[in-house]
């Protein structure tokens, strides 16, 4: 109970500024020029795709079990029966989470939690993402100051402890990371991508084209998109999703993702499904 405290405490830290705030001050330019007129998802790509969801867009509902039970039944209901897990309390017993998702035929093919995070708490990820039957253990965030080598060196130590138990290890990157992350990825060749499209669409750099130099090891993407730093719906923001869908066509799972709103965040996903499901 203390242990599950503690870390409660320490996601509380991580996640604070994502509670209404704006995601970046780099994103508050002209908004005509970055055009937010809520480019489409283009041509046919992504077909053999499996669109989802990322718990995390519900963390502030993820607070109890019945509560866990509830978002996976509304999940259910609007049709999604593929979820990558973040967000959820950690006092809600992972018993609890396994068997909502059995009631619901809810499936999640993944756990996600920043790397920071994941360390301090290994076997309560490691024992969650083993329960719900993951595929992948996606860590998230380069830690701060830290050597480049020696964090290759770790993520291969944990890549090679998931593969003794029919698991992968994938790795999020974020907009921080990019500098480094060709480095990182070349050191750990096992390691697959999860990749976050709104923070590739911050560097700058061509999507499709990122996507496709790493074409084998990107095997989930999130649909992600904000207005000026301000969340919404995939599809509805400033993000220029021309070609990504396409390039998507031999990804696995593709999330939809919002963590902040200001209304329905059911009906913020119902609008990213329809839009990705649009685009496919």
């Amino acid at each position: 109970m203390i242990k599950n405290i503690r870390l409660r405490i320490e996601l509380q830290k991580e996640y604070a500024p994502l509670r209404g705030v704006r995601l970046s001050a780099l994103d508050s330019g002209d908004s005509n020029s970055l055009n937010p007129g809520r480019r489409a998802a283009d041509g046919t790509g992504g077909k053999h795709m499996i669109p989802g969801i990322q718990l995390s867009t519900f963390r502030p509902l993820l607070t109890n079990s019945d509560q866990v039970a509830d978002v996976l039944r509304k999940i259910a209901a609007l049709g999604c029966h593929t979820v990558q897990l973040q967000g959820i309390d950690p006092a809600v017993p992972i018993p609890d989470i396994a068997e909502a998702l059995r009631k619901t035929g809810v499936r999640a093919v993944s756990v996600q939690e920043i790397y920071a995070v994941f360390q301090r708490n290994r076997d309560y990820y490691l024992r969650l993402n083993q329960a719900v039957g993951g595929v992948w253990l996606t860590v998230s965030r380069i830690p701060e100051k830290a050597d480049v080598g020696r964090f290759a060196q770790d993520l291969k130590a944990l890549a090679a402890e998931l593969s003794a138990h029919q698991q992968k290890l994938a790795f999020h990157p974020v907009y921080e990371d990019y500098p480094f992350l060709d480095d990182l990825l070349s050191k750990v060749p096992e390691m697959d991508i999860c990749l976050d499209f709104y923070h590739l669409w911050r560097t700058g750099q061509k999507m499709p084209d990122w996507i496709d130099r790493y074409r084998s090891r990107v095997r989930m993407v999130h649909f992600k998109d904000a207005v000026n730093g301000r969340m919404v719906p995939a599809g509805q923001g400033q993000v220029d999703w021309t070609g990504v869908l396409d390039a998507c066509a031999r990804v696995d799972y593709g999330f939809v993702e919002q963590e902040v709103w200001d209304t329905d965040p059911f009906a913020c996903v119902q609008s990213a499904l329809a839009w990705l499901k649009q685009g496919k």
